[in-house]
């Protein structure tokens, strides 16, 4: 199956792309400092809302939501853009990286895996953004020497952030999907009916092709074979 056909562009799926950046939106500002030692590093679950909407709605989607959630934050940047453009950097990473792996093969084993990827690359894009973004915009000369000291705790910091996020992520993932996405009734059935039902299918095709005179049977939803 393509992309397109797997995660088309529809009104709907673009009205719940702005529906999940409004609410990724408001809980950036839901945030509170982790570390007495780095106040300025302050957590928010607004990334979980993000990667759920990844999830569901594809990574094309998913880094627009990223982008507009980032966009509406300029509206009330102290920082210029340096602030946003690093979240947006760590926000990419965690949230369309593990929704791209995750749309090439589903299953729960993947989920785990791709945030294990996403957490891992934020970790490294956030080092990075603070190094060379953040840090010299508030320290200046001494970036380096207050980077050095406060390594560790970044790392720390955006680990909690990411499994804070990616446990909201597991916890309503597929919740969510049920609620936007409701299975049709077919594909709420048990899979060994249809599994069963091809079985049976295959064995008085046989039948036919011997020649042989076939009984007359019906077939319930109850994967039971009963002669009329």
């Amino acid at each position: 199956m393509t992309y397109k056909k797997r995660y088309p562009i529809t009104a709907k799926r673009l009205a719940l792309t702005a529906m999940f950046a409004a609410v990724s939106y408001g809980l950036s500002f839901l945030e509170f400092p982790v570390f007495p030692a780095a106040p300025f590093l302050k957590l928010d679950f607004s990334f979980s809302m993000q990667l759920i909407g990844a999830y569901i709605l594809g990574p094309l989607l998913g880094e627009a939501i990223v982008l507009i959630v980032q966009l509406l934050r300029l509206l009330s940047s102290s920082t210029g853009g340096i602030g946003e453009l690093a979240n947006f950097i760590a926000a990419t990473c965690f949230v369309c990286v593990p929704s791209l792996l995750y749309s090439f093969r589903k299953g729960l084993p993947m989920v785990f895996l791709s945030m294990a990827a996403g957490t891992a690359l934020q970790i490294g894009a956030s080092l990075l953004s603070n190094r060379f973004l953040t840090f010299p915009l508030y320290m200046g000369s001494g970036a380096k020497s207050a980077f050095e000291s406060f390594f560790g705790i970044i790392v720390a910091f955006n680990a909690i952030k990411c499994l804070a996020n990616a446990a909201i992520t597991f916890l309503l993932y597929k919740r969510l999907k049920r609620v936007f996405f409701p299975a049709a009734p077919s594909d709420r059935l048990p899979k060994e009916t249809s599994t069963n039902r091809d079985h049976i299918l295959r064995f008085l095709g046989k039948l036919r092709v011997k020649g042989e005179a076939l009984p007359d049977y019906s077939i319930d939803f109850g994967n039971k074979l009963r002669k009329k």
